[in-house]
C-alpha cells in the first residue's frame, strides 16, 4: 500500500510539474508574441520611408520698380497734376532725384575703385540680344566686373534723362516725369552693385541677366548637331 501510495504521489507531481512547464511556456509565447508585434510598426517605419514631398515651384518675385509704374500710372489717370497745380513740384522732384541718382552712382565707384584686386578671375558668359552676341565671354577680376556694371547702370538713367526731357520738352506731358521720378530711385536700390557697396550684402558674381523685353519671343537657337561623315563618292572605271 505505501509503495502504490507512494507511485500516486510521484504521478500527481509529475503531472503538475508539466502543468507549470506548459503554463510557462505559454506565457513565454504570449511574451515574445507581443514583443513582435510592437518591433513590427517600428521595424516597417524604418524600413518604409514615407516619399518625400514634391519641391513647390518658387513664388514669382514682385520688384518694387515693377509695382510702382502700374500705381502712379492708375493715380494720373485720376488726378490731373497740371490742373492741381503741381507743375513745377514734379520738375524740381524729377531733376532733385536724377541728382540724388547720380551722386549716389558715384559713390559706388569710389567704393568700387578702393576694392583690393585679389587676381581671382571670374567667367562671364556671353551676352545675347535677338539672337545676336552682344558681348563675348570673357575673364574679368571682380573689381573690373564691377567697374562694367557701374558703366552700364550709369547708362540706363542719362539714356531715360535725354529722352523724358525730350518728350516733356515737345508734347509737356508729365506721365514720363512722375515714372522716372519713381522708378529710377527704386531701380538703382534693387541694383546688385547698390547691394554689395551701399548696403554691405553679399552676392555672386555674375549677376543673373535679367530677360529683355523680347525674351519670350524669341526661339532658343538651336544647338549645332554634328554633321555626319559624307560618304565618299566611288567612281568606277570602265572597262575599255
Amino acid at each position: 500500500m505505501a509503495v502504490a501510495e507512494e507511485v500516486e504521489v510521484e504521478e500527481v507531481e509529475t503531472e503538475q510539474t508539466k502543468a507549470k512547464k506548459t503554463k510557462a511556456k505559454k506565457d513565454a509565447d504570449a511574451e515574445s508574441g507581443d514583443e513582435d508585434e510592437k518591433q513590427k510598426p517600428k521595424d516597417s517605419a524604418e524600413t518604409v520611408a514615407p516619399a518625400a514631398a514634391p519641391a513647390a515651384p518658387a513664388a514669382p518675385e514682385f520688384k518694387l520698380s515693377q509695382i510702382i509704374p502700374m500705381v502712379a500710372m492708375m493715380g494720373l489717370q485720376k488726378f490731373n497734376l497740371e490742373e492741381m497745380g503741381y507743375v513745377h513740384h514734379v520738375e524740381v522732384g524729377y531733376a532733385f532725384v536724377q541728382v540724388v541718382c547720380l551722386a549716389l552712382c558715384l559713390l559706388i565707384y569710389l567704393r568700387i575703385d578702393k576694392m583690393v584686386d585679389d587676381g581671382r578671375k571670374i567667367r562671364i558668359p556671353e551676352v545675347k540680344q535677338m539672337g545676336q552676341v552682344v558681348s563675348p565671354a570673357k575673364e574679368q577680376t571682380a573689381k573690373e566686373y564691377d567697374m562694367d556694371k557701374l558703366k552700364e547702370m550709369v547708362k540706363q538713367p542719362l539714356l531715360g534723362t535725354v529722352i523724358t526731357a525730350g518728350i516733356y520738352y515737345k508734347w509737356g506731358s508729365l506721365m514720363p516725369l512722375v515714372m522716372q521720378l519713381l522708378m529710377t530711385p527704386f531701380t538703382l536700390y534693387e541694383g546688385p552693385l547698390t547691394q554689395i557697396h551701399l548696403l554691405g550684402k553679399t552676392m555672386e558674381r555674375p549677376f543673373p541677366t535679367p530677360p529683355g523685353p523680347f525674351a519670350g519671343l524669341m526661339p532658343d537657337a538651336p544647338a549645332d548637331e554634328p554633321k555626319a561623315d559624307e560618304p565618299k563618292a566611288v567612281t568606277k572605271k570602265k572597262d575599255e
